[in-house]
């Protein structure tokens, strides 16, 4: 079904759940797509959206990955996905009718510092490391 034109009624569900959709669609299009979340939300209804996060090193390096893309986009590469700060992600979704009220950094297996080794689980819940290495961000918010 296209997540911009949702075949159900309005006032419907009590949890949206997108894991890993509104990234890859173009930015004209990630408004309509939380507007039809918003609208088959029941009134209390709750927004899980899991997004790619740029995190502390990523926004540092930011420059660096923007100039790299375009490249790609030179040499005829297609568009994949967004990745979000966490400022980012809640701007789009205040914007669009949800209140952010619980963040979770996940993703640390996706980071080269840490290879292809197993990460120990103090390294999976400490909150700074998170902030520093977590390459995913889920966003859970509160129908407006």
């Amino acid at each position: 079904m296209d997540a911009r034109r949702l075949n159900f009624p309005s006032n419907h569900f009590n949890v949206y759940l997108s894991p890993g959709v509104v990234e890859h669609f173009q930015t004209n299009d990630q408004p309509r797509i939380l507007d039809e979340a918003r609208r088959v939300l029941k009134k209390d209804g709750r927004l899980l959206l899991v997004v790619p996060f740029i995190n502390l090193i990523g926004e540092l390096k930011l420059p660096f990955i923007r100039l790299k893309e375009e490249a790609a986009r030179r040499k005829g590469a297609r568009f994949y996905q967004y990745r979000y700060t966490k400022q980012a992600i809640s701007q789009l979704l205040l914007k669009n009718g949800f209140e952010p009220i619980k963040y979770y950094f996940v993703g640390l297996h996706d980071t080269r510092i840490f290879g292809m080794r197993i990460i120990p689980r103090f390294l999976r819940t400490n909150r700074l490391l998170l902030c520093l290495f977590a390459t995913t961000i889920c966003v859970i918010s509160n129908k407006i």
